[in-house]
């Protein structure tokens, strides 16, 4: 699944804009979604030209800013702190210029990465790289959560950047952010906009995942 969402075209274009990743609950989500927004602050995740070989080439973003966004305190509360365990405790706390880790944000020399929650007003108009939606499922209309969801899909399109939701399944007929995603990626590739949508999700079939 990782190796398909930092997939690029012959031209180095991203092949996808948004992924959906649907797992249920304790599968592990949370710690992915800490280890990639990890990778997109400092790891070789921006494309830098093909190789000899021709396969893709990575460097690190030149001013990466990733969101850790949920409709809740603890939900973001968690996920940093997997974040901040996987910093401190790896090779990143000598590997990572300016590493500076906090307890409600962590900088680097170039970048950025914090959690969020639904005060979508307060988020308009931010720049945005990358962003991780943890368990869209649970964000609502009443809750804030697809507003929430459209703010920071508008921040990231300023900037060319992406979001990956990490989701369990939906309730049926609650208009979920998750749901809305899931009836997205289940139209013609011609209806879903620029730039594709990648959904993984064990239970599909395989033509689901990548169609």
């Amino acid at each position: 699944m990782v190796a398909w969402w930092y997939a690029v075209d012959a031209h180095g274009a991203w092949l996808f804009r948004r992924g959906q990743v649907v797992m249920p609950k304790g599968a592990g989500k949370s710690p992915l979604a800490a280890a990639l927004a990890c990778c997109e602050l400092a790891a070789e995740t921006a494309f830098d030209g093909f190789d000899a070989a021709g396969e893709a080439v990575g460097r690190p973003h030149p001013s990466p800013r990733i969101q850790l966004a949920a409709v809740s305190q603890d939900q973001t509360d968690n996920t940093m702190s997997l974040v901040r365990a996987m910093l401190r405790e790896g090779d990143a706390a000598h590997a990572i210029p300016g590493l500076d880790i906090g307890l409600t944000r962590v900088r680097t020399r170039l970048g950025k990465l914090e959690p969020v929650t639904a005060s979508a007003a307060a988020r308009e108009g931010q720049r945005l790289t990358s962003a991780i939606l943890d368990e869209p499922h649970l964000w609502l209309p009443s809750n804030g959560g697809k507003k929430l969801a459209a703010t920071i899909r508008r921040n990231l399109g300023k900037m060319n950047g992406r979001s990956l939701e990490t989701t369990n399944t939906w309730v049926p007929g609650e208009d979920s952010v998750a749901e809305k995603t899931g009836e997205d990626a289940e139209r013609p590739l011609s209806r879903r906009g620029l730039g594709g949508l990648m959904r993984f999700h064990p239970q599909a079939t395989v033509k689901d995942l990548f169609d």
